[in-house]
């Protein structure tokens, strides 16, 4: 069975893109960190629960290591990954997760982003 990787998919946006897979009968599997960034460790963790109940399999994964990617892709080997993770602009960003998702064969990558890693808009 196709396998969808919702990366971020403990935050607000991520595991709402999750339960809508879920809700078609895809097989998901969420990464995510659960850092206290967005809404907060606690209410990431109150959705991961929901999404496991509801089907989807849960990984607690620093995807801004490299290290930690190979063995994610390894082990659950998704067709298609969405990412709602945030990357920090001043680290390698998403180019590692990019490369590694490349290499795994992934034929379908969509990538959210969140416009406050872009700082304040120059003038007009």
């Amino acid at each position: 069975m196709a396998r969808t990787l919702v990366t971020g998919g403990c935050g607000l946006l991520g595991s709402a893109i999750a339960g809508r897979l879920l809700d078609a009968g895809e097989a998901v599997v969420v990464a995510d960190l659960f850092e206290d960034t967005g809404d907060g460790q606690v209410a990431k963790e109150e959705r991961a629960q929901v999404l496991r109940v509801r089907g989807a399999e849960v990984v607690r994964v620093d995807l801004a290591n490299p290290a930690l990617l190979w063995p994610l892709f390894a082990d659950h080997r998704p067709s298609a990954v969405v990412n709602a993770a945030l990357f920090a602009p001043d680290g390698e960003g998403l180019r590692p997760f990019v490369s590694v998702a490349r290499a795994a064969g992934i034929g379908f990558f969509v990538h959210l982003s969140d416009g406050a890693l872009y700082g304040e808009p120059a003038e007009p």
